[in-house]
């Protein structure tokens, strides 16, 4: 773009954008309010971004979309999963579609349906998200430089359809476009920014999307075929810088699709190539004569295509050129064009060189000489819906869907996964809640299985320390027992020798005192041997002598046995001896 153009371009931007703000005078105060606001919702961004981001990458990576590759002649479906950034394919299933003579466009669009049917059938596809490619010839896509404006400031212009108009030349209405945008690069030094602008009409859109769905999926993303191609060359790419702002080539050739694609970076830039349709039919041919022309008229257009892109962009030669290709056998004509460009290194391209295949599918690949007809099903089977605008902030070039109500579909997924996340969070709050709860049941239970135990202890040691308790408590009783008769015995010391002294003197020849008990009180036991019955009675008679003592009783009388020790045959004899108590109150007083 010439500077005396974007000069232009600012100035009109600059009147529409006044002219918009003339018609809304009445609203600059309340706008200059909400400059405070718009402000905090910058915070609120900056806080909420790092969130999204992370809700946005589980969105991509839980997303299940097949991908679904139309060409006139043939139907490819595939189904990939990335498992730790490793593609592997899980199905794969094609139809040839073959379209007889002079039909009706409704007859046709039965075949496809038909044959898309079978090849989900045949590829045990359950997945009904779909991603579909329109041809590049019912697109337009261009790379417009603009000048520098924010976010806001961009969708102003396009809300009031000054954008598109002064930077795209459009055939017909804006309304009749469905249209894509992506910002891919700012210079502050030029003051400019370039877009990616890709638009296709809405009837061709709505055309491929009710085909989809009569067939049984549902269509979330129209990707442009070319685009799907870039999106299988990453698949094979070093994801390094250094290799990503290097440029590479694609070349689509064939009877439908003919242009060139570079990309540096995640900058597109695409030509047409020109061929007739004698051309196109001798593509297939075995002759060498007409290879050799098709491809050195290909090589004459592709070489202008380099350099014209190399001049503009400044950037390193374009050394890789892929080829992709319906045609089965391409290699003819890839060994005349690489004669014709010998300074390049051309290659089918092969878009399952770097993807896990299993087993099964092997002979389904190999039944295709010609790899690279695999390509756009490939890529269109990377595709995410991107509902929370992660590729908005990676790349513009996989976040291309020119689907006309996108934006609702979006919002439906949007919500489909905040309320699954909803779900899952309140299910892991659950379960941490259940959890912890048992982890602390069973920390309680253990601990009260432990104090359990304690308890058993300490009744066991309760029950010893009752038995040595009572023990000790009939030991102080017995204790006390004998301090309150030793006391009476303290008192009473003057009697006790009275009463002793009393007995001394009573009992007479023939008797021999063995013990004397007392109790403490006023009873004395006197044990002993007497020679004969009449020595008892003496010793009884004197004891009555006397007031101190007031009654005696022989309480038994018994012979011992006669032997050895006791020659004399004498007997036992107990005594009761009452002590008088009124001498014992005299005593005591005294």
């Amino acid at each position: 773009m010439d500077k005396k153009l974007l000069d232009t371009l600012k100035t009109i931007f600059k009147k529409n954008l006044v002219k918009s703000g003339n018609k809304e005078n009445n609203k600059t105060k309340s706008q200059n309010r909400n400059t405070k606001k718009r402000g905090f919702s910058s915070i609120l961004n900056t806080i909420t971004r790092p969130i999204m981001d992370m809700m946005s990458k589980y969105s991509v990576e839980q997303e299940d979309i097949v991908g679904l590759d139309i060409t006139p002649k043939n139907v490819r479906v595939a189904q990939l999963n990335n498992i730790k950034n490793k593609w592997i394919l899980e199905k794969l299933a094609y139809k040839f579609v073959e379209i007889p003579s002079g039909i009706s466009d409704e007859k046709k669009a039965e075949i496809y349906i038909d044959q898309i049917k079978e090849a989900l059938i045949a590829g045990k596809i359950s997945t009904i998200n779909a991603a579909v490619s329109l041809p590049v010839s019912s697109a337009i896509i261009k790379v417009v430089q603009a000048p520098l404006m924010t976010e806001d400031e961009m969708n102003r212009a396009i809300e009031h359809e000054s954008l598109w108009q002064n930077l795209v030349q459009l055939q017909e209405e804006l309304d009749s476009y469905s249209i894509f945008y992506q910002i891919i690069s700012r210079n502050s030094k030029t003051n400019t920014m370039d877009i990616l602008f890709v638009a296709s009409k809405v009837a061709d859109v709505k055309s491929q999307v009710n085909l989809v769905k009569k067939a049984g999926l549902n269509p979330i993303i129209v990707d442009v075929r070319c685009f799907s191609l870039r999106n299988a060359l990453d698949l094979i790419r070093d994801q390094k810088v250094m290799s990503q702002n290097k440029p590479v080539a694609l070349l689509e050739l064939g009877p439908e699709e003919n242009y060139l694609l570079i990309m540096r970076s995640e900058t597109p830039h695409i030509t047409d190539v020109f061929i007739n349709t004698q051309d196109k039919q001798n593509l297939d041919s075995k002759s060498d004569q007409n290879v050799h022309t098709i491809a050195e008229r290909y090589a004459m257009q592709v070489k202008q295509a380099f350099a014209a892109y190399e001049n503009k962009y400044k950037t390193e030669p374009v050394n890789d050129l892929y080829i992709v290709s319906s045609i089965q056998s391409i290699n003819k004509f890839v060994e005349a064009l690489q004669k014709k460009l010998r300074k390049y290194s051309i290659k089918i391209f092969d878009p399952l060189n770097k993807i896990t295949i299993p087993e099964n599918l092997q002979k389904k690949i190999q039944a295709e000489t010609n790899p690279s007809v695999f390509t756009s099903v490939i890529g269109l089977a990377t595709r995410k819906l991107d509902v929370f605008g992660y590729y908005k902030f990676v790349t513009g070039v996989k976040n291309i869907n020119l689907l006309p109500n996108r934006d609702i579909v979006r919002k439906s997924k949007r919500t489909e996964i905040v309320s699954k996340l909803g779900f899952i969070g309140v299910t892991a709050f659950a379960l941490f809640f259940i959890i912890t709860s048992s982890f602390s049941f069973f920390s309680q239970m253990k601990k009260a299985k432990k104090n359990l135990v304690d308890y058993s202890t300490l009744e066991q040691n309760v029950n010893t320390n009752k038995t040595k308790l009572a023990k000790i408590n009939t030991q102080i009783r017995n204790i006390e027992y004998k301090v309150k008769i030793g006391d009476k015995i303290n008192s009473n010391q003057k009697l006790s020798y009275q009463v002793l002294a009393h007995i001394n003197k009573s009992y007479p020849k023939g008797i021999i005192l063995n013990s004397l008990n007392y109790d403490g009180d006023k009873k004395i036991v006197i044990k002993g041997l007497a020679k004969a019955d009449q020595n008892i009675l003496d010793f009884i008679s004197n004891l009555k002598k006397g007031d101190i003592v007031k009654n005696a009783i022989v309480k038994s009388m018994t012979k011992t046995k006669q032997d050895e020790k006791n020659p004399s045959n004498l007997k036992n004899f107990i005594i009761d001896t009452i002590i008088n108590p009124q001498k014992l109150k005299k005593s005591k007083g005294a």
